[in-house]
């Protein structure tokens, strides 16, 4: 059974919540989360990753409503209700 992520964080201080699972996950499964987790740059809430995102765990993990985008080719998780990110090393290629 897939977890679901919600739409939007119940959290307004922390706009990136709804994301955190999955970033717990991809911690689980041996990725790191650099700059301690998720931080805020001019561009909005991310949160960076050592390894590239493995799509196909959180695909298998988790149901995501049509708001956050997956992106293997982008390296990249965006919510784009909320413009919080998670990106792998592939991220910064593009």
């Amino acid at each position: 059974m897939k977890i679901p992520i919600h739409r939007a964080s119940s959290d307004p201080d922390a706009p990136y919540g709804n994301l955190v699972p999955i970033v717990d996950r991809l911690i689980e499964l041996g990725n790191v989360a650099l700059d301690g987790g998720f931080i805020l740059s001019q561009g909005g809430w991310y949160c960076r990753l050592e390894k590239p995102i493995d799509v196909r765990a959180v695909q298998d993990a988790f149901e995501l409503p049509p708001s956050i985008k997956v992106s293997a080719s982008h390296d990249t998780i965006l919510d784009e209700r909320s413009w919080c990110a998670i990106v792998g090393p592939g991220a910064q290629s593009h």
